[in-house]
């Protein structure tokens, strides 16, 4: 009888070695989550210092993504994946590097960004409420013209203070180069000149919103929040004092 008690003790055990293993390699197999893809803004955080400054190279690498090329650059271009502002690179370039560009990128970056002040329109005092529908085929730019100045009136309200600067802005004249996603971007400007590189020591007269809105299929809420996203770059300029600082 002993032999059966040995017999029912160890074929349990047999039964759980041999499946063992088994399990194991199970769990080997279990795939892991997948590291979330870089996007441009990623690419950006991870690039900065601790003190939130970007090193020239990941600076003319956003510039290049979001913009447009510059001679002479070798820097890996970031992602463009999730790229819908390209306001960060412009200011980058124009506030931290402006003085360490070459003469012929210093000619490109003039090139690019004074291209939509030529087109733009300027947006005048005032301005209904926003409302209506983003057009299927793209916002008319009287549309967007109107929005643009109401919500330069509801931000106003809210920080108790007007802009103070002169509010342009162009649609469709984001360069070619620029991924489908890219929405604008918004830098400051002099607007008795076309010269891009201002004097740092001097506050912007003007407002530069460069748009490409005219793109179909935009929600009504992508719409607003793009323009009012941009709207406030101009505040956040004339709330400086200075053009960059």
């Amino acid at each position: 009888m002993r032999w059966r008690w040995w017999t029912a003790l160890l074929v349990p055990l047999l039964i759980f070695a041999w499946m063992a293993p088994d399990a194991e390699a199970k769990k080997s197999t279990i795939k892991k989550p997948k590291k979330p893809s870089r996007t441009f803004e990623s690419a950006l955080i991870d690039a900065r210092r601790s003190d939130g400054t970007l090193p020239k190279k990941a600076a003319l690498a956003a510039f290049e993504t979001a913009i447009g090329p510059l001679p002479g650059v070798k820097a890996k271009p970031l992602p463009r994946r999730g790229l819908v502002d390209g306001t960060g690179a412009v200011r980058a370039i124009l506030s931290e590097f402006a003085d360490e560009l070459t003469p012929a990128q210093r000619r490109a970056v003039q090139k690019l960004l004074t291209k939509p002040i030529r087109e733009s329109r300027v947006v005048p005092e005032g301005g209904g409420p926003v409302g209506g529908r983003a057009r299927p085929t793209g916002m008319s730019k009287t549309e967007i013209q109107r929005r643009l100045a109401e919500f330069r009136s509801e931000i106003a309200a809210h920080l108790g203070r007007e802009l103070g600067l002169e509010m342009r802005y162009s649609v469709g004249a984001l360069p070619e180069s620029a991924p489908a996603g890219a929405s604008g971007f918004t830098y400051p400007i002099n607007s008795a000149s076309e010269n891009i590189f201002l004097d740092p020591s001097q506050p912007p007269t003007g407002c530069m919103i460069a748009l490409s809105l005219d793109t179909p299929g935009r929600d009504e809420d992508s719409v607003n929040s793009i323009l009012a996203h941009e709207v406030f770059h101009c505040f956040q300029y004339s709330y400086s004092g200075r053009t960059w600082g």
